[in-house]
């Protein structure tokens, strides 16, 4: 595949080096790149993976219209951890809404009679975890295409960018 020359977005590149430089000392965030269709937006977060040296990279993304079910893209983000740290992999077996996550079946409310609840235990089971995973190396998560997220993925990265501050 041929690349063009990345050019025109000297901005937002010193925008996104200084949030990679802030999560390298312990200050991480939550950015999201918008724009209309065809401006460029994965290719400018491949930039910034390009640029986050150090970092332990993440890349997971949306399915139209949630063709790969609720949650899907922390599903594939917790599932990439697991099989990459032995540590991750225990999280994943010692809490049961991450193996749920996991096994794919966080769509049954069988085993919750308060979904409201689960998706809670979810959310600080998931924030445990990459909190534990970017204490060792610092992390950078791309999921690509979250206009195509399903509501449940939007409700718990709402839910979890508040804790993402003192990470790295």
């Amino acid at each position: 595949m041929m690349r063009l020359p990345f050019i025109a977005r000297g901005g937002a590149i010193a925008d996104l080096a200084a949030a990679l430089d802030g999560a390298r000392r312990s200050r991480g965030g939550l950015v999201l790149i918008t724009g209309e269709p065809g401006t460029g937006k994965t290719r400018l977060a491949e930039e910034v993976v390009a640029r986050a040296d150090g970092f332990r990279v993440f890349w997971t993304w949306c399915t139209p219209a949630g063709a790969g079910g609720a949650l899907r893209p922390w599903s594939s983000l917790v599932r990439e951890l697991a099989a990459a740290d032995a540590s991750m992999a225990r999280a994943v077996q010692q809490s049961p809404h991450l193996a749920e996550l996991v096994t794919a079946a966080a769509n049954s409310d069988t085993t919750h009679a308060d979904p409201e609840t689960a998706r809670w235990r979810l959310s600080l089971d998931l924030a445990g975890m990459l909190a534990t995973s970017a204490a060792s190396q610092p992390m950078l998560v791309v999921i690509d295409d979250l206009h195509e997220a399903d509501p449940s993925s939007l409700q718990l990265l709402a839910e979890m960018a508040p804790s993402l501050r003192p990470w790295r």
